[in-house]
């Protein structure tokens, strides 16, 4: 669970999709390339980069160095699959991060176990679980708006790859 945490964590920081943020941030192809290139050629490629900008750039490759090709694989799948969503579920998708992160770091956790038991479940089956008193008594309202916003994003046929 502890991996699949950082691993999207790590989609988060590299998917310029998901952050509302004017600066360009470096999409993973191109993390991936300055993964692939020689120590020198590396070096100077983040030279050329804004302070910040190479700080950040530097703190992903690390991060990409720890992982093994099949992870690398997923977050590139997770990646493009979030590309493929329509903008209003990609925003829907950013609003559901967002309200996660604000979450303490339990709650989080309890969260992502709920949503990857709705991923498995049938769009009926997610819509009755849902309205379940027992997952009310689980989950704030709060807690289960996130749910309910995250079961929206499932209704995509390209969700199925998406991680919170």
């Amino acid at each position: 669970m502890r991996a699949l945490l950082q691993v999207l964590l790590l989609l988060l920081a590299i998917a310029p999709a998901l952050f509302a943020q004017p600066r360009r941030r470096v999409p993973p192809k191109g993390i991936e390339k300055f993964r692939q290139l020689p120590p020198e050629q590396r070096r100077q490629a983040l030279q050329a980069l804004p302070p910040g900008r190479r700080q950040q750039t530097e703190q992903r490759l690390r991060e990409l160095d720890t992982l093994s090709p099949a992870e690398r694989d997923a977050l590139q799948r997770r990646y493009e699959a979030f590309q493929k969503l329509p903008s209003d579920q990609q925003d829907q998708a950013r609003r559901v991060y967002r309200a996660m992160n604000a979450l303490p770091p339990e709650r989080r956790d309890a969260l992502r176990d709920e949503m990857d038991a709705l991923r498995d479940m049938t769009p009926e089956r997610r819509a009755t679980h849902l309205q379940s008193p027992a997952l009310r008594k689980r989950f704030s309202s709060k807690e289960k708006s996130i749910l309910d916003d995250f079961s929206a994003v499932l209704s995509s046929r390209f969700s199925p790859d998406l991680h919170f």
